[in-house]
């Protein structure tokens, strides 16, 4: 899987609805430092509209290496892939954040090791 479909099944499993179930919001998967090589995130916007229908919005971004990291963000993914619930005697999620450290640990990369999932 790529990165970026990696962070669109981790919204779709509900990572971060905190931000997702804000009004108007809307999350958006993008290279977020493009002079650098490829940093993918996800900016969420969300905004409400006040009394005269003028929108105040704010907005939090969310660099991959977060999202990478946050055991909910892989808990979400497990979801929506229907990982089964244990794997190598712990959780599935667990397992496959392991192996992604694992991975980079050995001199791999991470869009590598998520092409493997």
């Amino acid at each position: 899987m790529k990165i970026q479909t990696f962070i669109e099944k981790a919204i779709e499993g509900g990572w971060r609805k905190d931000l997702t179930e804000k009004p108007l919001c809307t999350p958006e998967i993008s290279y977020l430092v493009p002079e650098k090589e490829k940093v993918y995130g996800v900016w969420f916007r969300w905004g409400k509209k006040n009394e005269r229908g003028e929108l105040h919005s704010e907005s939090r971004e969310i660099l991959m290496y977060e999202i990478l990291l946050d055991p909910e963000a892989w808990k979400a993914v497990g979801k929506v892939e229907g990982w089964p619930e244990a794997l190598e005697r712990q959780e599935a999620w667990k397992t496959y954040m392991h192996r992604m450290i694992d991975a980079l640990a050995e001199g791999g990369t991470i869009s590598s090791y998520l092409e493997t999932l």
